[in-house]
């Protein structure tokens, strides 16, 4: 799933016009004493989806997130979305170079997902379609986006770049999953040639770790530099599963992975009471995961929060339009899985994430 960016970034193109308030990211100071079962954050990195607020105001939303110890957040850009034409990137708005104009003098981090998938959608340009993911014309489009797009990237200090998101939900098929594994080695040789260091991978949920193509799954993490992630708890029909589910999951990952450090690019829980949640069950998962994560501090580097305000009504119609799918707890997760309210107003769980996050130090 992809964080809601458009009125986002537009709100942050007009905070940059007018000045907003600078900030660091607010960790420099030195941690405090932590007892107890709870493991002080040390590198480990925490993060938040800033998404739209009803008031449009992006900054105090900003802020707020960096008051509860956000060091980084994520955008991602679809490849038919920013390769307009055969070698022509015309996205319109840029939201790579408002990302980065906003973000790195305020010392934020990113990731950043460029996507051929995203989930269950294959957004590949119309020029490519019908090609397979490993034709040589295909890898070599892709090469050229990379290269737009770190150039652009170059002012940001970037966690990591994912290469697609959530791709189990389009891959249905043993040979296609090696196909994309093929153009992944290829395209990430690319991206890692031109920005040495860069931590590179491919975004599968956990349940595409752990499903019928577990073994095409983990080639690819093999060929990647971490394992990317996104995790909700959410069970076939959509119903919300026990807050305490997280800490099987995350057990699981780290036993499953033993050589690849683990990053949540989204994790996330719902407050629907209609589908088997609450504010209180909501706020207890994001406790859960805290406490998971001690469990495995040295081998979870970071959990990306998602997102922090519930979505409007227009949005959801939207993301329903979006994956085509119309179930009823689908779309309840969807609508009531912000921290805070559409206006801003805390709910329960954004209380839990700052006093659990206070409390490692961040």
């Amino acid at each position: 799933m992809t964080t809601p960016m458009m009125r986002v970034l537009l709100a942050v193109t007009l905070a940059a016009a007018v000045g907003c308030n600078d900030s660091s990211t607010g960790n420099e100071a030195e941690e405090p004493p932590v007892t107890g079962d709870v493991v002080p954050r040390g590198d480990r990195l925490l993060g938040i989806a800033i998404s739209d607020r009803s008031d449009g105001n992006f900054n105090a939303a900003y802020l707020e997130a960096v008051d509860a110890g956000m060091q980084f957040t994520s955008l991602s850009l679809q490849w038919d979305g920013v390769e307009t034409a055969p070698g022509v990137y015309a996205p319109d708005p840029n939201f790579l170079e408002i990302a980065a104009a906003f973000y790195a003098p305020r010392g934020t981090r990113l990731i950043l997902a460029l996507n051929p998938i995203d989930t269950n959608n294959r957004r590949v340009p119309p020029h490519l379609a019908g090609r397979s993911w490993d034709d040589p014309v295909v890898v070599d489009a892709f090469k050229g986006l990379l290269d737009w797009a770190l150039d652009r990237a170059a002012p940001l200090e970037l966690v990591a770049l994912a290469i697609g998101n959530e791709i189990d939900g389009t891959l249905g098929s043993a040979a296609e999953w090696e196909a994309y594994g093929r153009f992944f080695q290829e395209v990430a040789a690319h991206a890692r040639s031109r920005r040495p260091g860069l931590v590179v991978g491919t975004k599968i949920t956990v349940g595409g770790l752990r499903g019928p193509f577990a073994a095409q799954a983990a080639a690819l993490v093999d060929a990647s530099d971490a394992v990317l992630t996104t995790y909700y708890p959410l069970a076939s029909d959509f119903r919300i599963l026990p807050p305490e589910a997280v800490g099987g999951v995350f057990d699981d990952l780290a036993t499953r992975f033993p050589d690849r450090p683990i990053l949540f690019t989204e994790i996330g829980s719902s407050s629907t009471q209609q589908c088997g949640s609450s504010e209180a069950g909501q706020a207890e998962f994001v406790r859960q995961a805290f406490a998971a994560w001690d469990r495995h501090a040295t081998r979870i580097q970071l959990l990306e929060f998602v997102w922090m305000h519930d979505i409007s009504q227009a949005q959801l119609d939207v993301y329903e339009s979006y994956y085509g799918v119309s179930n009823r707890c689908f779309l309840e997760y969807l609508g009531t899985l912000g921290l805070k309210r559409p206006d801003g107003r805390d709910k329960a769980a954004w209380g839990a994430l700052v006093e659990e996050a206070e409390r490692r130090g961040w």
